[in-house]
Formats: structure tokens, sequence, C-alpha cells
């Protein structure tokens, strides 16, 4: 009640009558017609109830008592009235504009997994193959590294696409030294797809591929055809 006289009297006139709650008309006499002090504080109480900031009510107070148009109590409460509904409307968006904000999901980013190495069905086979191969070239003697052998063979039937495929093969176990580490060939291209999709581990450069099959580098017979298979590479390599 104190917050709503306040109000009424902030809005009060010094020549308005005692009992008025909003400036006499000029002109007017005795007998003129006031906003009763009562239609005021009736009307900041039910807004104040109904939620409506102080500070928007005062304003309003403030706002209609220099409105030339309002002059007695009917046309203060439809000039409040129309406050009060558009204030509801800016209310009512601003809640479901809100409401919408928290029913819609948080978008969560989330780091995307490195890409599985993917072949077609031919380069599958073609890869077994050589790792069958690049196996019977250790046993003979040919080569003394498997890792080299794999190298020469992956790169003549799949060139600079080796180096990801020799990667998957010779990968470490989680927590297995390196040099204990042994080549893991899939029995059939099924399981080799499978291996190579799900294989999350660092892939081999094309330099780091060079280097094995490097003629200087490997005693294989067929370095130096696995090394010009993939120069062509090496010279759009940045």
């Amino acid at each position: 009640m104190g917050l709503a006289k306040a109000m009424a009297s902030s809005a009060s006139s010094p020549k308005a009558e005692p009992q008025g709650g909003l400036p006499q008309p000029e002109g007017g006499g005795s007998e003129a017609t006031l906003v009763k002090d009562y239609t005021v504080r009736s009307c900041v109480i039910e807004a104040l109830r109904e939620g409506v900031p102080k500070c928007t009510v005062k304003k309003w107070v403030e706002d209609l008592s220099k409105d030339f148009f309002v002059q007695d109590d009917m046309s203060f409460i439809n000039a409040w009235r129309e406050l009060r509904q558009r204030w509801e409307r800016l209310s009512s968006k601003r809640q479901r504009r809100q409401k919408r904000q928290r029913d819609e999901p948080e978008e969560v980013t989330k780091p995307a997994p490195p890409p599985g190495i993917r072949l077609a069905q031919p380069q599958l086979e073609a890869a077994l193959e050589a790792a069958k191969t690049a196996q019977e070239d250790l046993a003979q003697g040919v080569c003394g590294s498997i890792e080299k052998a794999l190298a020469v063979h992956l790169s003549l039937c799949l060139g600079s696409a080796a180096g990801p495929v020799l990667s998957a093969m010779t990968q470490s176990p989680e927590g297995v030294k390196a040099r204990e580490t042994k080549v893991r060939i899939p029995k059939t291209p099924a399981g080799l797809r499978a291996m190579l999709y799900d294989f999350q581990g660092q892939q081999m450069g094309l330099k780091q591929l060079a280097l094995l099959v490097h003629p200087d580098k490997s005693r294989h017979p067929r370095a130096k055809d696995a090394f010009q298979k993939l120069v062509p590479s090496l010279r759009l390599a940045p």
C-alpha cells in the first residue's frame, strides 16, 4: 500500500485537488473531474500482484499523469488496461521463447573419430596376397624384416595406399613394445576389411613408407620397383 501511495503521489501535480490522483485539466473549476487516488492505487496494486515490475508500474503512472487524454477515472482505467495488455503480450511472447529454448536440446559437438581405412574388394585380395608373399620371403631369407618385405609387396600392389595398410598390420597391441610386435594378417578379405575399418592408430606417412622400400635401406630384390611405384606420389607430396 505504501508503494502504491508513493507512485500515486509521485504522479500528482501541485495543481491537483487534495482528493485527486492525477493533474486537473487546465481551465477546470471545482466541478472538474479528477482521477481519484483510490483508482490509481487499485490499478497499481493489481498490477504488482500480477507480476508487473515496480519500475514498469511507476513508469506507467508517470506517463499517464502527462497524458492529455486521461482526465477522469474511466479514461485512466482504459489507458491503464491498454498498457497492461501490451505488457502481457510481450511477457507471454518472452515466456514462450524461453520455454522453447529450454526444450531444445543443446548441441554437443563430439570430436569425429579418425576415419578408418577403406579398400575395394580387389585391393583387399591383393593386400592379402602381398602379405602372404612377404611371409614367404622372410621364411626363405630373401628379406630380414617382415615389415620391409610387407612394405615392398604392399607398395607394388597398392602404391601410396600401402602405408595405412602396413600400419594396421604392424600396429603394437597396448602395453607391448614395438620390437615385440608381430604382424597380424587376417585370413579373409572380410577380416582385413574389418581390421582396416576399426584401425584408429597413427597411419604411416608416404615418406616413411618410401624409406622402408628405398633400395639403399632394404636388401629386398624388388625394393627398387616398389620405390619407383611411389615416386609419382612423392613428387606430389608437400
